[in-house]
């Protein structure tokens, strides 16, 4: 006799690198929501991407590790924010 066993998800993870080039006020405020609002980074959140069709899509996401942060030069001071991102489940 045989026994079935269920899949417990069907929805898989898959990781993502991810950027953002941001002027200082938008640095310094993603900065204040990865440690305040989502605890350094062990929270989850709604990350917006888009798909191969241009369509935009929802995930949740969590970040893999912490952002790492590189100043641009120039005469106006940008950010290169780079960060790895674990994607669960479909998009919405």
């Amino acid at each position: 006799m045989c026994s079935r066993k269920r899949r417990v998800a069907t929805a898989g993870t898959m990781s993502i690198e991810a950027g953002m080039v941001l002027n200082e006020a938008q640095a310094s405020a993603v900065h204040t929501w990865y440690e305040d609002t989502l605890e350094a980074g062990s929270l989850p959140f709604a990350a917006r991407t888009i798909g191969p069709d241009g369509t935009r899509q929802f995930f949740h996401a969590r970040f893999a590790s912490q952002p790492q942060w590189a100043m641009i030069p120039g005469a106006i001071v940008q950010w290169q924010m780079s960060a790895s991102l674990r994607i669960e489940g479909e998009a919405e």
